[in-house]
């Protein structure tokens, strides 16, 4: 009996640690410290096995530090847990339209070398 009781405290105060890291991952991705929100997101993980909101600041976070295609890994993972979030959809989809973006720019800019290099033969 005190051993459940003790399990069930034990569950409680790690889940509640969880959602401490989690929140403070967001305060500070809003004041711009990119790098303790990262960490504060992987403490959270560590408390918490399924915790859609801290992969979505983590996916945040590294589309702050402008790591495309590891932000679109947490937001997957964001979104196998919570499949119905507008707010995670929204954030795979500017992301994967980044990595678009980029796609372009460098196909883009291949094209003109490649132009210019025929220019001076």
């Amino acid at each position: 009996m005190v051993y459940y009781a003790f399990a069930e405290i034990s569950s409680s105060l790690r889940k509640t640690k969880s959602q401490s890291f989690t929140n403070n991952s967001a305060s500070k991705l809003k004041l711009r410290d990119v790098k303790g929100a990262l960490l504060d997101t992987e403490f959270a993980m560590c408390e918490g096995d399924d915790n859609a909101k801290a992969l979505f600041h983590q996916g945040q976070a590294y589309m702050a530090l402008h790591d495309i295609h590891v932000a679109v890994e947490s937001f997957k993972k964001a979104l196998t847990m919570e499949p119905n979030d507008a707010g995670i959809k929204k954030e795979l989809a500017a992301a994967r339209k980044m990595i678009a973006d980029r796609r372009d720019q460098e196909k883009k800019a291949y094209q003109e070398k490649k132009a210019y290099s025929k220019m001076f033969q």
